[in-house]
C-alpha cells in the first residue's frame, strides 16, 4: 500500500542548450508501484505530481476526498478499481479501470467515468457531469438501509442502463412505504436485464420502479402482528407494532432482525 496525505512531486529537469530555455521540466514517475495486486491512497488535498504506475495485477487507487494529481495514471494488465470515499470532486480520465467503488457518506463528483464493469454505491453519492451508459455485462450494486439512507448515482446527463442491478438490504428497521432512489438522471433510457433485490420475507419486501428521470426501490412492510400464529405471538408483535418507532440501540437491531423472520 502506498498512502499520500501530503505532497509527492517528481519531476525530470532535461537540459537543452539548443533551445532558449535550456531546461525543460516534466513530471517523472510519483508513485511506483510495481507488479502485483496494489493499493494506492491519495488523502483529501494531497498534491501528487508526476505520474502513478500500477503495474501488472489488480490494483485499487482510492481518493479520501479531492486529490490533486498533475501527471498520467498508468494501468497495467489487470483488473483495477476506482475507491472514492466521503465527498470529493475530481476531474480526471479514468479511461481503462474496471470497477468503480463509491462508499461513505457525502457526494462525490466526478466530471467524467467511463462504462465500468462493476459500479457500487453503498453510501453517499457518487455524481456524474455527463451521459453515462452501462454495458451488458455490466453490474450496478447499491444498498438501502432502514432509515432510508442509501446509494444513489446522479448523473446530470443521460444514463442508460443495461446489465445487471442488484440491490442489499442494509441495516436499520424498515418503514413501510419508503421510497430510495437509487439512481437519478435528466433523462433514464433502457432498462436493466436483471434485477436483483433483497430476499423477501414475510414481513419486508422491496420492489423496483423506474420512470424517465429515475430508479426507484420501494419497500412494503407488514406490522409484526402479521406474522403472529398464536395469542401469545399476537400480544408480543401488537406490543413491537406500538413501541418500535421509539427503539434504539441493541433494541432496534433485535427488532431489525424479527423484520426477516417468516412468523412469530
Amino acid at each position: 500500500t502506498v498512502s499520500n496525505f501530503g505532497v509527492i512531486s517528481a519531476m525530470n529537469h532535461i537540459a537543452d542548450a539548443s533551445i532558449l530555455l535550456p531546461t525543460i521540466t516534466t513530471p517523472g514517475t510519483a508513485i511506483d508501484t510495481g507488479a502485483g495486486n496494489d493499493r494506492v491512497i491519495l488523502g483529501a488535498a494531497s498534491h501528487t505530481t508526476g505520474d502513478i504506475l500500477l503495474g501488472e495485477g489488480d490494483d485499487i487507487l482510492a481518493f479520501l476526498g479531492s486529490a490533486i494529481i498533475n501527471g498520467d495514471i498508468d494501468l497495467g494488465y489487470g483488473n483495477d478499481t476506482l475507491m472514492f470515499d466521503g465527498s470529493g470532486t475530481l476531474g480526471y480520465d479514468f479511461t481503462g479501470f474496471d470497477n468503480a467503488i463509491k462508499q461513505g457518506e457525502g457526494t462525490f463528483f466526478l466530471a467524467s467515468l467511463p462504462t465500468m464493469q462493476r459500479l457500487e454505491v453503498t453510501r453517499g453519492t457518487l455524481a456524474l457531469g455527463s451521459n453515462y451508459a452501462m454495458s451488458p455485462g455490466s453490474i450496478y450494486r447499491t444498498v438501502v438501509h432502514g432509515d432510508g439512507s442509501h446509494g444513489q448515482l446522479d448523473v446530470q446527463g443521460t444514463v442508460v442502463l443495461d446489465g445487471n442491478l442488484a440491490v442489499s438490504k442494509g441495516r436499520g428497521l424498515f418503514v413501510n412505504g419508503t421510497t430510495y432512489d437509487i439512481i437519478v438522471a435528466d433523462a433514464v433510457e433502457n432498462a436493466f436485464t436483471d434485477v436483483t433485490l433483497p430476499n423477501a420475507a414475510w414481513l419486508v419486501r422491496f420492489s423496483v420502479q423506474q420512470d424517465d428521470e429515475r430508479v426507484r426501490i420501494r419497500t412494503r412492510v407488514n406490522p409484526f402482528v402479521a406474522a403472529a400464529t398464536d395469542p401469545l405471538g399476537y400480544a408480543v408483535a401488537e406490543y413491537l407494532d406500538r413501541i418500535q418507532q421509539q427503539a434504539s440501540g441493541d433494541f432496534l437491531g433485535m427488532l431489525s432482525q424479527i423484520q426477516d423472520f417468516e412468523s412469530l
